[in-house]
């Protein structure tokens, strides 16, 4: 005669269910949200605020209220350097250690900040286009010459573009900057 063996049964002891399970997970993932996700963001937001430099704005906003919006000497850059519709076009020529240099500045409709330096000894040039208030900035060296007969200056097809690693781009940036700061101190 055979038997029916009984089931075994095993206690487990204290063993969480899967509700409790999901509970706890619950209340991690919320207490997770509630204070890590505030801290982080609070150092994004510091961190946003020491990268802002409000030179730029500045100096837009000043540029935008210049009384003398054109020049006939930036005109002949237009073409070379793709400024189209311009809000406001000057040039201005500075002397910078043993040569001259022009500096070209272009605010455009939609507040873009165009800065070409233009040494008119070798004609070579550095471009700085910052969109509003320096969120992007892209730069662009070469050199510059002319077709007979033409006024217009042409970029060189051996141009060539960087996002401010290149050395030319640092110093234009810091010229012009500092060029700026001296003859803005009066203005404001």
């Amino acid at each position: 005669m055979m038997r029916a063996r009984k089931p075994r049964h095993f206690d487990l002891g204290e063993a969480i269910s899967m509700e409790d399970a999901i509970s706890m997970m619950t209340i991690i993932f919320v207490l997770f949200v509630v204070f890590l996700v505030p801290l982080v963001s609070i150092d994004k937001a510091r961190l946003e605020k020491k990268k802002v430099d409000h030179f730029w704005g500045d100096l837009v906003g000043w540029l935008s209220t210049d009384s003398t919006k054109f020049s006939a000497d930036a005109a002949q850059y237009r073409e070379a350097f793709e400024i189209y519709e311009p809000y406001f076009l000057k040039a201005t020529i500075r002397s910078e250690s043993s040569h001259s240099v022009r500096y070209v500045e272009s605010l455009t409709i939609d507040s873009s900040l165009i800065v070409v330096r233009h040494d008119l000894s070798t004609n070579d040039f550095s471009q700085m286009v910052m969109s509003k208030n320096g969120e992007t900035t892209t730069y662009r060296h070469g050199k510059l010459s002319r077709i007979a007969g033409s006024v217009n200056w042409f970029s060189s097809q051996e141009d060539s573009p960087d996002y401010g690693e290149d050395r030319r781009s640092k110093v234009l940036s810091n010229l012009y900057r500092s060029w700026r700061l001296d003859s803005l101190k009066g203005v404001k």
